[in-house]
């Protein structure tokens, strides 16, 4: 048995007394000797047995006169005590490994290994034992003070450190103190929201979300930015979570104030989709989507208020023009023609298709503003007149959106149907050419093409990214034939499901994208955009 095996199994130190060694071994030996465990297992007992041989062996070796260790065996001795420090190890602390401390660490190992035996006595082998344990002692110190200064770390700290470990247990110990130290500090600046009202509600929000990114930033930016931050963003929740209780409180204000713009029906219903988001917001639903739902609760009651008021201004105009047409037809009935009547009447289909877009909100008052040069007369100057309307405006609604069923080769797949004269025509944008219009019927409209609706309905959520020509493409969501894809400028866009669009990893999607409510609206304000620009090159 070697001198440095003796002393583990005993539990002693190389600079052990007599009396030290005596008192250890009694000890151990009223702890592991077989007759002072009377009453347990023969197994048991012979395990006791061998461990107290291993005892017995170990005090008889070390009871020897200590001179009689040979230089050689100390030497191996305290070599094996210094590799405790040179514990193997992969963790990197932002930019500097630990690897290069391990490193230095070793070269005095080393080094203590190759001038050991220049040494004659123990006495000599102890002080450059001991100089060497200073030295691996200071590489410590290095890497205690880079990774206190990397977190902006109290020095107070250190005296909480052990450096009779490895270095990679003393790596461990700068962790804990890391978080102990993070703790407090966020601890500290939390501690300044507690009076502010609404911090109840976003209690949760703060040191959950708040405090799990003030972590991530401080390894990215450290700690000063990273509380920067964090104050940025509690002060973001409550500044949102002020101006949600707002937009309630405006919601409340436009449903209780009715100045019987809105009907009762239409009153009830608003209330319950109001108290459905109130709902969502007890149960702190995130809070960007309580403010989208207000925020579109908030736009469909100021349209109807809108369509009710301008009802009142559309239908007195609506009126007159009534009027002008009732004293044409009038004068035609008298001469009985037929053919003048039939042209009238065709004449008035069209402004009654007209005012009742305008009711609807989908076009706005102003532009009815071209009717006042109907005359009810000369149908040259009423048919341009309603035919310039008709192609100047733009009334884009799912309703009137298709998309073609097969892939074709022009540049634009949705189309919009509108109807001039009696006929349908299907208006589409070609980014090239601007706005064309071609006649179709109501049979090849169903033939070849599908309603926004059905569209939307087919398509699958996918949030793929997608390579093509060197580019890479946001897919969120296909149906096998097109693909609804985020552009460069993070814009909606519609493309072919291609081959040539290949697969390269997955993303995920923003959560307003996973509405498809919300992708046909977008879908259609790009559509209604793009056929505005048509328009103006056609023009």
């Amino acid at each position: 048995m070697y001198f440095q095996k003796a002393i583990e199994i005993l539990g002693l130190n190389r600079h052990f007394t007599e009396d030290e060694l005596k008192e250890t071994y009694r000890n151990l030996m009223r702890k592991y000797h077989p007759d002072a465990n009377i009453g347990k297992s023969n197994e048991e007992l012979k395990t006791l047995e061998e461990k107290a041989k291993e005892i017995n062996s170990a005090y008889e070796l070390l009871c020897k006169n200590f001179q009689s260790i040979s230089l050689d065996e100390y030497i191996r001795f305290l070599y094996n005590e210094l590799l405790k420090y040179n514990k193997k190890t992969n963790i990197n602390i932002n930019s500097v490994y630990l690897e290069d401390y391990q490193h230095e660490i070793s070269i005095f190992i080393q080094g203590f290994a190759m001038y050991a035996d220049k040494f004659k006595t123990k006495q000599d082998l102890d002080t450059y034992f001991a100089y060497t344990k200073e030295a691996i002692k200071a590489v410590f110190e290095k890497l205690c003070v880079a990774y206190f200064k990397q977190y902006s770390i109290d020095v107070k700290y250190k005296r909480e450190l052990n450096y009779e470990v490895s270095i990679q247990d003393f790596y461990e110990q700068l962790k804990e103190i890391k978080e102990q130290f993070l703790e407090q500090v966020i601890g500290k600046e939390i501690l300044k929201y507690q009076n502010y009202k609404g911090y109840e509600y976003l209690k949760s929000w703060i040191e959950i979300a708040v405090v799990h990114n003030f972590r991530v930033n401080v390894e990215k930016m450290g700690l000063e930015e990273a509380i920067s931050m964090m104050h940025e963003e509690a002060e973001g929740l409550f500044e949102l979570y002020f101006k949600i209780l707002d937009k309630f409180n405006r919601i409340d204000e436009m449903l209780e104030k009715n100045d019987g713009n809105l009907s009762q029906e239409f009153l009830n219903k608003m209330k319950q989709e109001r108290d459905k988001i109130k709902m969502s917001f007890q149960k702190k639903s995130a809070l960007s989507d309580i403010e989208n739902q207000l925020d579109q609760l908030k736009e469909k009651i100021e349209q109807q208020i809108k369509l009710k008021s301008q009802a009142k201004i559309v239908n007195p105009f609506f009126a007159k023009i009534m009027a002008k047409y009732y004293e044409s037809i009038q004068k035609y009935q008298i001469i009985n023609n037929t053919d003048k009547i039939y042209s009238l009447t065709k004449i008035l289909e069209m402004v009654i298709q007209i005012f009742n877009l305008a009711k609807t909100g989908k076009i706005e008052f102003d532009s009815l503003s071209v009717l006042e040069g109907l005359t009810f007369d000369d149908e040259l100057i009423d048919a341009g007149i309603l035919s310039n309307f008709y192609y100047n405006l733009n009334v884009v609604n799912a309703d009137n959106i298709y998309i073609k069923k097969g892939v074709g080769p022009s540049f634009s797949i949705w189309y919009v149907l509108v109807k001039k004269e009696g006929t349908l025509f299907l208006r589409y944008y070609d980014k090239i050419s601007g706005v064309d219009d071609v006649a179709i019927t109501e049979k090849e409209l169903l033939e070849e093409y599908m309603p926004l609706d059905q569209f939307i309905k087919d398509i699958k959520l996918v949030g793929e990214k997608r390579k093509l020509l060197g580019r890479t493409i946001k897919i969120l969501y296909s149906n096998g034939k097109y693909v609804i894809e985020l552009n460069d400028a993070d814009k909606l866009d519609i493309g072919y499901d291609s081959d040539f669009l290949k697969l390269t990893g997955y993303f995920e999607l923003p959560i307003e994208y996973q509405d498809k409510e919300y992708v046909k609206q977008k879908l259609i304000e790009m559509i209604q955009d793009e056929l505005n620009q048509g328009m103006n090159k056609s023009r």
